[in-house]
C-alpha cells in the first residue's frame, strides 16, 4: 500500500462509454477486487473527457458489487448514508474528500484543476443514486444478481452459483463441479476479460461484506466463511478493495 491519493474506480469507469451489460458487469467484478485508481489517473481522464451522460453512473451502480457500494446503498436512509459516507471519507486516502452536510449539500476539498467540474457532477450523481438506493433499502452486492441483471447465463452463472456455495474452490475442483474442463471455464471468463481468480476473489469479498455489515460474527469468522485463509488474508484483500480495514468497515455499518 502506498500513500498516494486515490479515487474510487466507479467514478473513473463512468467516464467510459461501454453500454454492453455483460462488459459493465465484468468491470464491476474487477472493481470489487481492485476498488481504486490513483487519483492522478482519474483526474487526467476527467480532464480529457467530454461531458458524459450522468446516467452512466446509475448504470455502473446497478451492477456494482464492491462492499463500499453496499455499505452506502444499504444504509436504509439519508441520515445513515450521510454518516457512513462521511466516516469513510474521513479515513480513506482520497484525492478529493467529500462531506455530505445534507443530501443536497456536498462539500468538496482539493477539487481544483481541469476536469474538476465534471468530477463534481459525477460524485453528485453517485450520491443521488446511492441515496435513492438507501431510501429503498435496495439489495446489492451479490454478483449472481448482477449477472442476472446483465442478462448473462451459461458458465459464469453456473460458476457463480457454485462459488457462493463454496468460495474456496480451486479452478480444477470448480470445473469438475460444473462437469467441464478447466479450460472451458477459463475461456468463458476470458470472453469477459476476467480470470477465475478475480471472480473467486470478488465472490469472497461480497460474502465477507455481507457478514461484516450484519455484524454478527468476528472478522476471523467472516474470513473463514468467505473462503479466505485467515483474518490477515481478508485484511489485505479488503484494503485493496475498500481502502479501510474490515474492522473500520464493520463499525461504519453500525451507523
Amino acid at each position: 500500500m502506498t500513500s498516494a491519493p486515490i479515487s474510487y474506480r466507479l467514478l473513473h469507469d463512468a467516464l467510459g462509454s461501454d453500454d454492453d451489460p455483460c462488459m459493465l458487469f465484468a468491470r464491476a467484478v474487477r472493481r470489487t477486487v481492485q476498488g481504486f485508481v490513483p487519483h492522478a489517473v482519474y483526474a487526467a481522464a476527467a480532464a480529457a473527457s467530454v461531458p458524459v451522460p450522468l446516467r452512466q453512473v446509475a448504470r455502473e451502480l446497478a451492477l456494482e458489487a464492491n462492499p463500499l457500494a453496499a455499505l452506502f446503498a444499504q444504509a436504509g436512509g439519508a441520515d445513515s448514508l450521510r454518516q457512513r459516507w462521511n466516516g469513510f471519507n474521513a479515513t480513506a486516502r482520497l484525492g478529493v474528500r467529500t462531506h455530505i452536510e445534507a443530501i443536497a449539500v456536498v462539500r468538496r476539498t482539493a477539487g481544483d484543476g481541469r476536469g474538476a467540474a465534471l468530477r463534481a457532477e459525477l460524485i453528485a450523481a453517485c450520491i443521488e443514486a446511492l441515496n435513492d438506493a438507501a431510501a429503498l433499502a435496495a439489495p446489492r452486492a451479490d454478483l449472481r444478481q448482477g449477472w442476472h441483471e446483465a442478462q448473462g447465463g451459461g458458465v459464469p452463472a453456473e460458476l457463480l452459483a457454485l462459488l457462493y456455495g463454496e468460495p474456496g474452490r480451486p479452478l480444477a475442483e470448480a470445473a469438475r463441479g460444473l462437469g467441464c474442463a478447466p479450460r472451458t471455464v477459463q475461456r468463458a471468463l476470458a470472453r469477459l476479460g476476467l480470470t477465475y481468480d478475480v471472480l473467486r476473489q470478488a465472490v469472497r469479498l461480497t460474502i465477507a461484506g455481507r457478514l461484516l455489515r450484519d455484524g454478527t460474527v468476528t472478522v476471523t469468522a467472516a474470513a473463514h466463511v468467505a473462503g479466505f485463509y485467515d483474518a490477515a488474508h481478508l485484511n489485505r484483500a479488503w484494503r485493496m478493495a475498500c481502502d479501510i480495514t474490515p474492522l473500520r468497515y464493520r463499525a461504519l455499518a453500525r451507523l
